[in-house]
């Protein structure tokens, strides 16, 4: 490529130099027409300008370019233009040169080689470009490109990669480094690099984000690729190693199964907790009632062992012995004038045995059925249980839970129910029968050693959406210390307690969506629990 025409003479190559400087002069670039026969060099002015001087104010020379070319720069540059002047291959390179201010300024070199008749290199004609601008954006584009741990790959749509950058986890996509080779001859797995061009036309197409993951982690890495339109007909690509991501979501979703197949099982072990607890209440209330039943069944025993009956054959035996003289027994004997007195005495004392008889059987009869009723409940919340809500009235639930839990007057206990106008709610019937029956339990228990024996039952509306059922006894209190930890797993104010019965109900009560609080005033003070659900279960 002829950019000089051979001087003829010196007036031609001024000429040719001053037209060259003034094409140049057009695009902010300077030349350096370097003579290799002569040894002499030509820095056009806008060369010098580039660099801030004035065009007397450097000495030329054919080193004057190397003079004002940084250090670190200079072994590469002068290398690769003497393989430019030997072996006459297209020189384009840049490097750093000196500017006036004593800032480094970097500089595009292009290069070509005029040959003379015997083929010898004759002259050297360069152009440079003040590129610093473009080079401190790349930059800091490098920079932030270098921010992010992703590997980069800018990909044309045919295929070609334009450049590369490798990520802070080598992802072993690419069998060498690809700038200028094809992304398909390059990948180590074809799969990938078919589905990264796919996403490469879609992205340079379309303008959107496409984004895909490759590989499972387990075989291989796991690599979340972004396409990011960048051009016209191309489009950068960011690949970044999401293997421990997935890996640690796996060992997540196997933390939570466990977790949720250790909450089921606590749920289960709460409702047998609670299902126990309910029962024990049965059994309580079963056994009063037949400490009742015998009662009723002794004094029945007692009034037909002391029974006047036997007389009757005392006196059948006296009638019968004087069965031949019968009138004038009855009428002129002494004895035989008793018979009808104490017939009649006899009569009366039997009809009021009777009446004691018959006020012990019903009595029994009444505890029977006591004991039916008891154990007909329990059957019918166990068969009812299925953990699915249904639509019922609180009130009858706290009614059922009062019988289980009950008799309440034998003991002196003064029960009172304040039980507000509320429609029908939508819960698991079957827990808030055990949680209720808990509270009941330990509102009696707490009686045993006071004076006071109040028990109150309030049934509230706590809007928008919720209701409360508070139990409230007049009996031994507690401490604010022991408050804060009523709710624990395995703490119990009992001697014989297991610890497991408020902390069931918390639970229960929090798998439907509500609460079970405590308060006392203090120890002698008695004591208040409000479980508290919504209208509406989950």
């Amino acid at each position: 490529m002829n950019l000089l025409v051979p001087p003829s003479s010196p007036g031609t190559t001024d000429e040719s130099r001053e037209l060259l400087d003034l094409l140049l002069s057009a695009t902010n670039d300077g030349f350096v027409d370097w003579d290799l026969h002569a040894g002499v060099a030509h820095y056009s002015p806008r060369w010098k300008m580039l660099l801030g001087y004035e065009e007397h104010e450097l000495e030329e020379s054919p080193d004057l370019w190397k003079e004002l070319s940084h250090p670190a720069d200079l072994p590469r540059i002068e290398w690769m233009m003497r393989d430019h002047i030997e072996n006459v291959w297209p020189f384009s390179d840049r490097w750093r040169m000196r500017h006036k201010n004593g800032d480094w300024r970097w500089m595009l070199c292009r290069s070509v080689i005029i040959r003379a008749s015997d083929g010898s290199p004759r002259r050297a004609v360069s152009v440079y470009t003040d590129i610093t601008d473009q080079v401190r954006v790349e930059e800091r584009y490098r920079a932030l490109a270098n921010g992010v741990p992703d590997a980069i790959l800018r990909i044309r749509n045919d295929g070609l990669v334009l450049d590369e950058k490798p990520g802070s986890t080598p992802l072993d996509l690419l069998q060498e480094s690809g700038v200028g080779q094809q992304l398909l001859k390059l990948a180590r797995d074809r799969a990938w690099a078919e589905k990264t061009l796919e996403a490469v036309a879609k992205a340079a197409g379309s303008g959107e984000v496409v984004m895909f993951e490759h590989g499972d982690g387990e075989a291989g890495p796991c690599v979340e690729i972004r396409v990011v339109k960048s051009g016209e007909d191309e489009a950068v690509c960011l690949a970044r190693d999401i293997t421990e991501r997935k890996l640690a979501e796996r060992r997540l979703i196997d933390s939570l199964e466990r977790l949720n197949r250790t909450q089921r099982q606590l749920i289960e072990a709460s409702h047998k907790a609670g299902m126990a607890e309910v029962a024990s209440s049965v059994l309580h209330n079963v056994g009063n009632v037949l400490n009742s039943v015998n009662v009723s069944a002794g004094a029945a025993r007692e009034i037909l062992e002391g029974s006047h009956a036997g007389g009757v054959g005392k006196v059948v035996k006296l009638l019968r012995d004087h069965q031949a003289d019968l009138g004038r027994f009855l009428t002129e004997d002494p004895k035989g004038k008793k018979v009808v007195d104490f017939l009649e005495r006899l009569g009366e004392a039997l009809r009021e045995e009777g009446g004691q008889l018959r006020a012990e059987l019903d009595s029994l009869q009444k505890n029977v059925d006591h004991i039916k009723v008891i154990v007909a409940m329990q059957q019918s919340h166990a068969r009812s249980h299925t953990g699915i809500t249904e639509h019922f009235a609180p009130g009858d639930v706290i009614e059922d839970a009062l019988k289980l839990v009950g008799p309440w007057g034998p003991g002196g206990i003064e029960l009172h129910r304040q039980l507000g106008d509320l429609p029908e709610v939508e819960a698991d019937r079957h827990k808030l029968l055990q949680i209720l029956t808990n509270l009941l339990s330990n509102a009696r228990q707490a009686l045993t050693d006071t004076p006071s024996k109040t028990v109150t039952v309030r049934l509230l509306t706590r809007p928008p959406d919720h209701f409360a059922i508070e139990v409230e006894d007049s009996g031994m209190g507690m401490t604010e210390e022991t408050l804060k930890k009523l709710f624990q797993h395995g703490f119990t104010t009992k001697k014989e307690g297991h610890g497991f019965g408020l902390h069931s109900s918390a639970l229960a009560a929090r798998s439907m969506g509500g609460s079970v609080a405590a308060a006392s005033p203090g120890p002698g003070k008695g004591a208040r629990f409000t479980v508290e659900l919504p209208l509406k279960g989950r």
